[in-house]
């Protein structure tokens, strides 16, 4: 896939290598094209003169437009107007090495692009989409776009849009006419909502009805990838195997996971699972640089299960939107002002914010945070910003590792889709590890219990509005009910996941 790019790169890079040639060996004359040019600044000069002669199209996209006519050309050419310009052959070579090394970040990255995940005995794509964010206007746009840009692993449940988020999903498909083979497609069940309340149900009854309703919602005769997406506390851990094993010996679903487990829970899944001939391919959790436990990925990959991340920004924490006043820019019934690390504790993580993002600079890691950290001054970093460093880090747990961002934004989506696939060393991956290990960010995952119960009066507005059939989720429930149930969504984490 994306033969035409990588073709193009090696067209530039071998233009850079040739370009670097010519300068360094001051073949032609740079003292006359340097007069020539003399309306230019030196760099761009013999840029675009050896260029011309090389026949070179320095267009937007190449490596040697970006290092010697964007932005930084013309912060340059500010900060130097006054001054008088002598020709620098040592400088020149420095910008052409950052274009060389500008594309060979970019043939890494397409080169990551084709590999593959693996969740279990699951090959996935190196990258998920997130379809909870998607709308019902925005969603064959949105499908379209992450399958143009390689990715073929999409999540869902019935749970989202109370189940019309599967419906968009399976509509968006066939819509583009894609192969039904040529995607994965994950969703869950496991809940429900009722008059008398919201319920984690894992029973026998409920799983084959609530995934034969998935079936008809996503138009597929099969799903891929079944998650449970709460385990009950009095879950009968047996019957619950015997109706996957069910499920899956019937062909209706071909893999099956878990949402929101802990280390002990996925091994006592593990070992039971095995007892009727299952394998857990996935556990779904929420993973990012400030929800990480070693532990749970470790295990996972001791295991042979595959971990899926939702909410790998942070739940837009480690966007480039999370400024001071992030919070105070939120819709006020947006559900992430309910939560600790977002209300009580945001300046406090804005401080560990800020030194991650320092990890994207040529900046000193004692900038951002406390005299207590080791001085040291870093390299320019592969990542451009703090999201693409996350999706990258991320990306780079394992091979075992899926993240599945989630937008609304064709261009954030491509954004997070080539972010995921960014090169990310060794060195890198220790500056991160290095910071987690020496900061904790503040405040816990979702309020507690009393504080919950204040918030969750006005959550019902932050949900999509409840049709009054409400067959498809296990019974009619009427709008006032309805409301009550979906506020109780918030404090088991759906409303954001």
């Amino acid at each position: 896939m994306f033969h035409h790019k990588k073709e193009r790169l090696e067209t530039q890079m071998t233009e850079i290598r040739k370009l670097r040639d010519i300068v360094e060996n001051k073949q032609p004359d740079l003292d006359k094209l340097q007069q020539k040019y003399s309306n230019l600044l030196y760099a761009p000069a013999v840029i675009l003169a050896v260029s011309f002669i090389m026949n070179i199209s320095c267009n937007s996209d190449h490596p040697l437009y970006e290092v010697f006519f964007a932005e930084k050309e013309a912060q340059y050419r500010q900060d130097h107007q006054d001054e008088e310009f002598e020709i620098d052959v040592s400088s020149t070579l420095a910008r052409i090495d950052d274009a060389l090394q500008k594309s060979q970040v970019r043939m890494k990255t397409l080169e990551n692009h084709d590999k593959k995940k693996k969740l279990g005995d699951l090959t996935v794509s190196m990258v998920a989409y997130g379809f909870m964010s998607a709308r019902p206007e925005t969603a064959t746009t949105l499908f379209k776009t992450a399958y143009d840009n390689g990715v073929l692993f999409f999540d869902t449940a019935d749970l989202y849009d109370n189940g019309r988020n599967e419906e968009i999903l399976g509509r968006a498909i066939i819509e583009m006419g894609v192969s039904r083979e040529s995607v994965v497609i994950a969703t869950k069940g496991g809940c429900k909502l009722t008059a008398a309340g919201f319920v984690i149900d894992n029973s026998k009854d409920y799983i084959l009805s609530a995934c034969e309703k998935s079936l008809a919602r996503l138009k597929t005769p099969y799903i891929d990838l079944y998650y449970i997406h709460r385990l009950a506390d009095d879950v009968n851990l047996d019957e619950l195997m015997q109706t996957l094993k069910l499920l899956r010996d019937t062909g209706k679903i071909r893999h099956i996971g878990f949402s929101e487990l802990t280390p002990d829970q996925i091994k006592t899944v593990f070992y039971k699972a095995a007892e009727y001939d299952l394998k857990i391919a996935a556990i779904e959790n929420e993973v990012s640089l400030w929800c990480y436990d070693e532990s749970l990925i470790k295990m996972c990959a001791e295991f042979g299960i595959g971990v899926v991340a939702y909410s790998p920004l942070g739940r837009g924490f480690f966007s480039e939107k999370a400024k001071e006043d992030f919070v105070e820019r939120m819709d006020a019934k947006d559900f992430r002002r309910t939560l600790p690390r977002f209300n009580m504790h945001f300046r406090e993580n804005l401080q560990i914010r800020a030194v991650l993002e320092n990890l994207t600079r040529k900046q000193s890691w004692r900038e951002g945070l406390t005299a207590s950290l080791e001085h040291r001054v870093f390299r320019p970093r592969i990542a451009s910003s703090l999201s693409e460093l996350s999706l990258a880090w991320l990306s780079n747990l394992g091979d075992h590792v899926v993240a599945i961002p989630g937008t609304n934004s064709v261009d954030h989506l491509q954004e997070n889709i080539w972010s995921a696939c960014k090169p990310f060393g060794e060195v890198e991956m220790a500056d991160v590890f290095e910071v987690l290990r020496q900061t904790k960010f503040v405040g816990d995952r979702y309020p507690p219990r009393a504080e919950e119960m204040k918030s969750l009066a006005a959550a019902q507005e932050r949900r999509p509005t409840f049709p009054n059939d409400q067959s498809f989720l296990g019974g009619r429930v009427d709008q006032s009910a309805a409301a009550n149930l979906s506020a109780q969504i918030v404090k088991f984490g759906f409303a954001s996941q």
